[in-house]
C-alpha cells in the first residue's frame, strides 16, 4: 500500500522555498524534535506511513486536498468562494483534529483502555473501527469550525512561521478569552479559527455566496513568538523553510511527549451537543447556487439539491445521530446567510431520542 499521509503533502510544500511541480515534490528542513536531528525531505515522504487508513477514508482525505493549494491561494487573495471554503477548507481544518498521530493516541487511551491493549495508528481491535469512529467526530466538527470566527493573521517584520506534526494547536485569543484553535498555513501566515454559535458566515457578493472572513497584519515581528508554541505542541516534528528556522527549537520537548492533545478542550461545540449539527454543512452547500431571494429556508431534505450538493467533494456520513427535529440553525438575512448552533439541554435530548425510537416519555 503506498504511504498515506496524515498532513496533506501540498500542505507542507507550503513550508518550503522550492517553487517546482509537482508541490510533493518540495523540501522542507525537519528539526526531530525526539531524535534531535536536523534534516531535509520532499513533502511526499513527510508525516506520513504505509496502512494509516482504510481506503474509504484516505479517499475522503484526498478529496479535501484536490483544492487545498487553489483555496489557500484564494483565501490570501480574497476571492474565496463559499463553495470552495466549504468543501476544502472547512473540512481540512476539521481533519487536522481527527487524522493525525495525536488523535490516534486520545482514541488509543478512551478505546484502547477499554479493549485492553495497545492499538496501533490507524487500527483497532475492530480493523476499521477507528477509521469509524474518527469519521463521526469529523462529520461532527464541520458545523463548529465553519460557524467559527475565521481570522488570517499575516505576519510582518522579519523571521518566519513553523508548522508541525499536526498541524494546529490551542490560541487564547486576547479580546475574547476564548480557547480558540491556531493553524500554520505559511512561512507569513497563520489561520485562527475562534469558537462561535451564532454569526454570520456568508455573504452574498457580485452574484456569488463567500465566506465571512477577518483578515490582521500582526504587530512587527509578533509573528516570532508563535514558534516556540508551535514546536511545543509538536507530537515530534516541526517543519519550515530553512534550517534557521527549526533549528533553536531542537532542544524542546514536544507535547507528544509528555501529554495528550485534545480538541475538545477548546470552546468549540463538540460531542453529543454537537449531533443536532451534523448536517449543517450538507443543508448549506445544498443552497450554495441561489441567490438570498431564491432560499425559503433550509432543511433536512438533500435530495430535492443533490444537483449541487453532488457537486463536489461532499462527507462520507457514520450513523448520524441527527433526528428530524434537530432542523439546520441558518438563515438567511438578506444579503448574508446566519447559522445558530443552539444547544439542548441533556435530559431534553433524551426525551427527543426516546421518543423518537422508542415512542414513550421519560418520567
Amino acid at each position: 500500500m503506498p504511504y498515506q499521509h496524515h498532513l496533506p503533502a501540498t500542505y507542507l510544500a507550503f513550508f518550503s522555498r522550492e517553487n517546482i511541480h509537482p508541490r510533493r515534490e518540495r523540501k522542507v528542513h525537519v528539526a526531530d524534535l525526539i531524535a534531535k536531528r536536523l534534516y531535509i525531505a520532499k513533502a511526499q515522504n513527510l508525516a506520513a506511513k504505509r496502512d494509516v487508513y482504510t481506503e474509504w477514508m484516505d479517499e475522503t482525505w484526498r478529496g479535501i486536498e484536490a483544492n487545498l493549494s487553489q483555496a489557500v491561494q484564494a483565501l490570501f487573495s480574497r476571492t474565496l468562494s463559499a463553495d470552495l471554503w466549504l468543501r476544502c477548507l472547512v473540512p481540512f481544518v476539521a481533519s487536522l483534529l481527527v487524522r493525525g498521530p495525536d488523535a490516534d493516541k486520545r482514541y488509543n487511551l478512551q478505546v484502547g483502555n477499554f479493549a485492553n491493549e495497545e492499538l496501533s495508528f490507524g487500527k483497532s481491535a475492530t480493523g476499521d473501527g477507528w477509521d469509524i469512529g474518527r469519521c463521526l467526530e469529523f462529520q461532527r466538527l464541520l458545523a463548529p469550525i465553519l460557524a467559527g470566527h475565521w481570522v488570517l493573521l499575516k505576519a510582518a517584520g522579519e523571521g518566519e512561521i513553523i508548522t508541525s506534526d499536526t498541524a494546529w494547536m490551542g490560541w487564547l485569543e486576547p479580546s475574547s478569552k476564548k480557547s480558540s484553535l491556531c493553524v500554520p498555513l505559511t512561512p507569513r501566515h497563520v489561520l485562527g479559527i475562534i469558537p462561535e454559535t451564532r454569526r454570520p458566515i456568508l455573504k452574498f457578493i457580485d452574484g456569488q455566496w463567500r465566506p465571512a472572513i477577518s483578515y490582521i497584519t500582526l504587530a512587527e515581528n509578533n509573528h516570532l513568538s508563535l514558534n516556540k508554541v508551535i514546536a511545543e505542541a509538536a507530537e515530534r516534528c516541526i517543519y519550515g523553510a530553512s534550517q534557521s528556522v527549526v533549528s533553536p527549537y531542537i532542544e524542546l520537548t514536544p507535547l507528544g511527549q509528555t501529554g495528550l492533545r485534545d480538541y475538545t478542550r477548546l470552546d468549540f461545540l463538540t460531542g453529543a451537543q454537537a449531533i443536532p449539527h451534523e448536517f449543517t454543512w450538507q443543508a448549506l452547500v445544498a443552497k450554495l447556487d441561489r441567490e438570498p431571494s431564491l432560499i425559503d429556508s433550509f432543511s433536512l431534505d438533500f435530495v430535492r439539491d443533490a444537483k449541487q450538493l453532488q457537486s463536489g467533494w461532499m462527507p462520507r456520513l457514520v450513523l448520524p445521530g441527527n433526528l428530524p427535529r434537530f432542523l439546520p440553525g441558518l438563515r438567511v438575512v438578506e444579503d448574508t446567510i446566519e447559522i445558530d448552533l443552539y444547544t439542548i439541554e441533556a435530559r431534553e435530548f433524551r426525551e427527543i431520542v426516546s421518543q423518537y425510537i422508542y415512542g414513550w416519555s421519560i418520567s
